[in-house]
């Protein structure tokens, strides 16, 4: 989340992440994060990039299992999926948003039906192949989501999106 004061938002991040068993950010969150708090360079439109900034997360803040990333273009997980049906999580968490963005609410099946006709996003496609050819082939889950050019609505997307992660524990 975006915190107008630094401190509270680094407070926050070190404060909850030690806690949990997966951290949960936006492309633009994780750059934010690992450039001002630990000045850990992260190329936002670079996969492999985010994967290890992302890896670094884990490691440094003590993340338990893994660090999720999500984007238009893909949702990532990065760490140790075993016991967890984390894909469909993502999947179900990609739904969930783009519904929300379509509709401006939580879908129903009628809704999420039609998203489900949607093209998945070309560039999360790109990425997905860049990760199977990587160091990061087995760390990493992505899925890329199904497209919506023009979103009518984008304010709690992010909320969305977890909440359909939350689907698959």
């Amino acid at each position: 989340a975006h915190y107008h004061d630094e401190n509270i938002c680094r407070l926050s991040i070190e404060g909850i992440a030690p806690c949990v068993d997966i951290f949960s950010m936006n492309e633009e969150e994780l750059q934010y994060t690992l450039k001002e708090f630990y000045r850990y360079p992260v190329n936002k439109n670079d996969i492999c990039s985010c994967a290890e900034g992302a890896d670094f997360l884990m490691k440094k803040l003590g993340i338990r299992r893994g660090v999720i990333i999500h984007t238009k273009d893909y949702a990532m997980y990065v760490g140790d999926a075993r016991g967890i049906e984390i894909e469909k999580g993502l999947m179900y968490g990609a739904l969930m948003a783009t519904a929300k963005a379509l509709y401006g609410s939580y879908g129903n099946k009628e809704q999420i039906r039609d998203v489900m006709k949607l093209n998945p996003s070309d560039q999360g496609c790109r990425h997905l192949r860049k990760l199977e050819e990587s160091i990061w082939k087995d760390r990493t889950v992505l899925v890329p989501p199904l497209y919506l050019d023009k979103p009518k609505y984008t304010i709690g997307l992010g909320d969305s999106f977890t909440g359909g992660v939350q689907m698959c524990f």
